[in-house]
This record gives structure tokens, sequence and C-alpha cells, in this order.
């Protein structure tokens, strides 16, 4: 997926959050948090996508 459709989807999803803390009955600041740990991760992901393989195949015995 491209950076900046995931960013707009997030961007999206951290509002419905914003909504979900002051509206009942949606859930809120656990929306942000999600989309900030999903944003990390793809970050980090397309910087350094050789590190992010070798902690789950390659490691020392």
């Amino acid at each position: 997926m491209n950076l900046a459709i995931l960013y707009w989807v997030l961007i999206g999803l951290m509002l419905v959050g914003v909504l979900g803390a002051t509206l009942p009955g949606l859930p809120g600041t656990s929306l942000i948090l999600m989309a900030m740990a999903v944003w990390c991760n793809a970050i980090y992901c397309s910087l350094f996508p050789v590190a992010f393989l070798n902690q789950f195949f390659f490691q020392p015995k």
C-alpha cells in the first residue's frame, strides 16, 4: 500500500478517535494509539526492510 494512502486512512481513523473521545459509544484514544502504531510500523518497515525481516528470520542461535 502506498504510504500516502495509508497516511490519509490513518488520519481519518484518528479523527474518528477524536470524535470517540467526546461521544459515548465510540472508541476514542485506542483508535488514535492504534493509528500511531500502524504508522510507526509502516515507516520503520519502509526505511529498514531488511532489519525488519531479520528480526523474524535470522535470529542468532
